[in-house]
């Protein structure tokens, strides 16, 4: 059964190359739901104001009213794009999702006040945010979040907007997961029990995602993938979450291999190049571990190994002799700027970025975006022990400072 398109969505897109409509491609992880701050203003006039105010990074993909369903950026009538609706500066989305707002998520804004009838545009809402769930395989009660979570300090969005309709919060979720369970005839992601083999913490009462992720210094966005039946607005007493996987010796005789934080090698970039491997996979193998949470003497697995293979010991010896010999000469000396500990990549702002956007010789506007990532493509490819990703990591950091 098809979803069931109770209204039109207008295309009524913004011209590309400003800061209102960025560019960019994204994969849509989830939704944030925003309300416009400004009563009476229709969706219409929303996207007016944008279109006459090319120059201000702040936009939204959709703007919902009474009357009608409008797209600015492309969400649903195009290739997803980036628009600028939740500040970079705050990490609460990269620690529940795993990734910035801007960079994988659809904003909708709630139009609501002066002449608008508030339960027509509600019912808007709810529709479009259950068939962007439909549309691109989320659940609502687990991948919808308000503006005022993710920035509570300063927005207070949408439950501001849904007061003023008569509506709150958790109602707008559950009425989103029943339109869309009426409009496609199915409940989101049917989810059952996991077996829990691991690291694992038993709910009590006062718990959130957010609180047990920081406990065991992992992500929310990792507690999720871990246990895709829980309901992250209803934690059950009492039920257990994994928080790590058993690293367990496989069918063919393989058995892992742990490498160690240390002075010496204090992030998973250095464990990365120790063992011949790289960031990504050691965070596979990890889905709890938090890069920014590292300490020395933790034991991170790394890889595995067969019967026949030598000891972790000799193995990271063998694999450090394999590393390319110009690489080891650059990672022998500290940078002359520090290492910030993290990646440096699109969508970061700040003081690193315009050291990176120097240090390539280009404009410098601490904006990390998509001519700053050519530009550290096109330097890393210069050099042929560095991976071409267009990522400032450890490796290239070293090289570039």
């Amino acid at each position: 059964m098809s979803f069931k398109m109770k209204y039109d969505i207008i295309s009524d897109l913004l011209p590309t190359g400003t800061k209102r409509r960025p560019g960019g491609k994204i994969n849509v992880r989830f939704l944030v739901a925003h309300d416009t701050g400004n009563p009476g203003s229709t969706a219409k006039g929303n996207i007016n104001y944008y279109r006459n105010s090319p120059t201000i990074a702040a936009s939204a993909q959709i703007f919902v009213d009474d009357e009608c369903i409008r797209e600015c950026i492309p969400a649903v009538l195009g290739t997803p794009e980036r628009a600028y609706h939740v500040i970079y500066n705050v990490t609460t989305d990269n620690r529940m999702f795993g990734a910035d707002a801007n960079d994988a998520a659809i904003g909708v804004e709630l139009c609501w006040g002066g002449n608008i009838d508030g339960a027509k545009s509600y019912a808007r809402y709810v529709w479009i945010l259950a068939y962007l769930c439909y549309k691109f395989g989320l659940d609502p009660k687990r991948d919808i979040v308000g503006h005022e979570t993710l920035d509570p300090k300063r927005k207070i969005d949408p439950s501001n907007g849904l007061k003023h309709i008569g509506k709150t919060y958790n109602q707008l979720i559950t009425d989103v997961a029943a339109e869309y369970k009426e409009c496609s005839g199915k409940s989101a992601k049917p989810q059952t029990a996991s077996v829990k083999s691991g690291k694992t913490h038993k709910v009590v009462s006062g718990d959130t995602l957010y609180k047990i992720a920081n406990e065991y210094g992992t992500t929310v966005a990792k507690l999720k993938a871990l246990n895709p039946e829980i309901d992250v607005l209803a934690l059950q007493i009492g039920s257990t979450l994994l928080i790590q996987e058993e690293s367990k010796t496989t069918d063919s005789g393989k058995s892992p291999i742990y490498g160690t934080i240390s002075k010496n090698s204090p992030t998973l970039s250095h464990l990365a190049v120790d063992y011949k491997t790289t960031v990504a996979n050691i965070e596979k193998l990890n889905p709890g571990i938090n890069p920014l949470k590292l300490q020395v003497g933790q034991k991170v697995l790394v890889g595995y190994k067969s019967a026949s293979t030598p000891s972790s010991n000799t193995a990271k010896k063998t694999s450090m002799k394999k590393v390319d010999a110009r690489l080891a000469e650059y990672l022998k000396h500290k940078p002359v700027r520090p290492y910030p500990g993290s990646p440096v990549k699109r969508g970061a702002h700040g003081k690193d970025v315009e050291a990176i956007q120097r240090a390539l010789k280009i404009s410098v506007d601490g904006d990390f975006g998509a001519a700053t990532e050519k530009a550290v493509k096109n330097y890393q490819s210069k050099f042929p022990f560095l991976g071409v990703d267009g990522i400032v990591g450890y490796n290239t950091w070293n090289v570039m400072f």
